[in-house]
């Protein structure tokens, strides 16, 4: 009874955070994976994204790239800033920093993985 619980309880929130979406307010809890030794500052982007989005809640993860990618495969996060040597194109979105060898990582929406979840 108590999975059962849990999983209406998830599916709630995950109609509310679509409700809110669609009216231009993002809510609930966005899992950003970080690699600790770049040289990317996350807290600016946090900033800015809670004054916009006051209602959005924050999970912020140091993890090396391989974990950044499994757990973005595992839809264990959103988000990842990781190297982006080993990044697989046909799972992965990337947005390159420009100084950098790094970048913004999701799951691609053609990919398999996308459809997992």
């Amino acid at each position: 009874m108590l999975a059962w619980a849990r999983t209406v309880l998830a599916a709630y929130d995950g109609l509310y955070a679509e409700a809110a979406a669609c009216r231009g307010n993002l809510v609930g809890t966005l899992r950003l994976g970080v690699v600790p030794l770049s040289s990317f500052d996350p807290l600016p982007l946090l900033q800015r994204l809670h004054c916009e989005h006051p209602n959005l809640r924050f999970e912020l993860s140091a993890l090396s790239s391989e974990q950044i990618l499994e757990q973005l495969a595992n839809n264990r996060l959103d988000v990842g800033v990781s190297y982006l040597e080993r990044l697989d194109a046909e799972h992965f979105d990337s947005l390159t920093f420009s100084e950098t060898r790094m970048g913004l990582l999701t799951i691609s929406v053609s990919s398999p993985l996308a459809r997992r979840h």
